[in-house]
């Protein structure tokens, strides 16, 4: 049987991204402005976005993916909220991103084809 620990290549993994305070302040003010019932953290996140997504290896941290997909995954939670542009954070660095998110990886991953 093969031993797990010893894996090599492109591993899948899921990335939650769970909002914070500061994302929370953003889409109220938004919501404010469309006469629409003010959301909660709580709401926010039980109802998470789950990115699957694939790693060179175990070992890769998670911090080098970020880096290099951190303005593609704040576009999606943006939209998610508004598709006017305009409206979104003027700012939105690795750095904001940060603040505005927290991020748990989820290594143990299984696809599975239910037929």
């Amino acid at each position: 049987m093969e031993d797990f620990l010893e894996h090599e290549g492109p591993v899948t993994g899921a990335l939650e991204v769970i909002p914070k305070e500061p994302f929370l302040n953003w889409l109220n003010k938004l919501e404010v402005e469309l006469e629409l019932q003010k959301t909660t953290l709580d709401t926010l996140i039980d109802d998470t976005y789950i990115y699957v997504i694939k790693l060179d290896s175990y070992e890769e941290e998670i911090e080098e993916y970020l880096e290099e997909h951190f303005s593609q995954i704040f576009k999606n939670e943006l939209e998610t909220w508004s598709l006017e542009v305009e409206k979104w954070p003027e700012d939105r660095s690795l750095e904001v991103f940060n603040e505005w998110f927290e991020c748990k990886v989820h290594n143990m991953v299984n696809m599975i084809k239910v037929e």
